[in-house]
């Protein structure tokens, strides 16, 4: 099946709300245009040689297709003439973003000469990948989720100048790191499947460190995956990375491991720790003395943390005297909550100008994988690819209260 929404008008700024087109391989000629007008509009019969029973839709920018994952096989008994995988590159001829939920074999994406975002749930084969570097020249994002050959070859990326966005499993990314690393104009670079192999993980992150560390404005990683827990951070030498404004960890395991052992960047915008279960009173205050720049600092679920925090907290900012306050932003920390209600009125509230504590409810999505964002022009003014999904984002600092 094949599932777009129709853009009308949609500029720089990001698409805006249409239509909603679907069609699959039995569709009869005429049942997908009638889906494809708006609510009044008179139905036009559809050419037949397109086989999907869609005349065409030429303002469509986004589209998913999901076939069953043998369609690509050569198990398979139907043959790709009975399918309109050939014949969507006719009806969307605008396409922008593509999401494939099946394995792709043949040629018929590069076709797509519009295509700014493909995101592979599937597998895709070398000629295939090698097709869409050669044709699709205004690619921007390039998302491979599933579990691919690591020998699949990506070099041809080289010709599509304004890709700025990589993400790929781990096991494909070691075999060309520095291609992938040294891309010019590189806004994220993602590490999927980490646990598939966590110490391979962690030298690739050692080489994105090395490589770009100076360049890297944000960090977003699951440590779940992590063979050694928090011990495993201090190998990739994060500290290199001079520039970080935000950093984000979850389920990272610190067990009785300093922060200061860890080689941690000192974020000088935000910090968020998600569900660190054994996370304490001690790692917490040694993360704001190293990070005084910080605006806020963000922590979700943390059973150890005390009341004593707060104040802890709000002394040593009161020492630093570093000019903006700091937002310490709570989910779910009960005992921390219990603490600051028991004296907001006559103690908290006329303490905001040096420390400004919010409790929230847990909105948040979990950490998944690693995303590494570079600066970038984009990253700075927004896109419209910024908002896709697809795409993990940056961190977004609240206004102040």
């Amino acid at each position: 099946m094949v599932d777009g929404q129709e853009q009308d008008g949609a500029g720089p700024a990001g698409p805006k709300p249409g239509r909603r087109v679907q069609f699959s391989s039995d569709t009869k000629p005429g049942d997908g245009e009638e889906a494809a007008q708006p609510s009044g509009s008179r139905s036009r019969s559809a050419s037949p040689g397109l086989g999907a029973g869609v005349h065409s839709t030429p303002g469509l920018d986004f589209g998913e297709q999901m076939l069953p994952s043998t369609l690509a096989t050569s198990s398979c008994r139907v043959t790709f003439s009975e399918w309109p995988m050939h014949s969507l590159p006719k009806l969307m001829v605008n396409l922008r973003r593509l999401h494939l939920y099946c394995n792709v074999q043949v040629h018929f994406i590069e076709r797509f000469a519009n295509l700014e975002l493909l995101a592979l749930y599937g597998s895709i084969s070398q000629s295939a990948i090698t097709g869409v570097f050669e044709r699709c020249r205004q690619l921007e994002r390039l998302s491979i989720k599933a579990e691919c050959d690591a020998r699949l070859d990506l070099s041809g990326v080289a010709k599509c100048p304004f890709v700025n966005g990589i993400s790929v499993p781990v096991s494909i990314f070691a075999n060309q790191r520095d291609l992938l690393i040294s891309r010019p104009h590189q806004q994220l670079i993602e590490l999927t499947q980490c646990g598939r192999n966590s110490s391979l993980a962690v030298d690739c992150l050692r080489s994105i460190v090395a490589l770009k560390g100076d360049s890297i404005e944000a960090i977003q990683m699951d440590c779940g995956w992590l063979g050694n827990g928090a011990q495993s951070l201090a190998t990739m030498a994060m500290g290199r990375c001079t520039r970080l404004d935000r950093l984000v960890l979850g389920n990272c395991d610190f067990g009785h491991m300093a922060i200061g052992s860890l080689d941690l960047p000192r974020a000088q915008r935000h910090i968020a720790l998600n569900r660190c279960h054994n996370l304490t009173d001690s790692h917490i205050q040694d993360i704001v003395q190293r990070c005084p720049a910080i605006h806020e600092l963000s922590l979700i679920e943390g059973p150890l943390l005390t009341g004593a925090l707060l104040h802890n907290v709000y002394r040593a900012r009161a020492e630093m005297a570093v000019g903006h306050p700091l937002s310490l932003v709570l989910t779910n920390c009960k005992s921390l909550l219990a603490a600051y209600k028991t004296v907001f009125a006559e103690y908290w509230e006329p303490r905001r100008d040096i420390l400004k504590i919010e409790f929230v409810e847990d909105e948040s999505t979990p950490l998944e994988d690693v995303q590494v964002f570079f600066h970038g022009p984009s990253l700075d003014q927004g896109s419209s690819e910024a908002a896709d999904p697809q795409i993990p984002q940056i961190p977004q600092m609240p206004p102040d209260a």
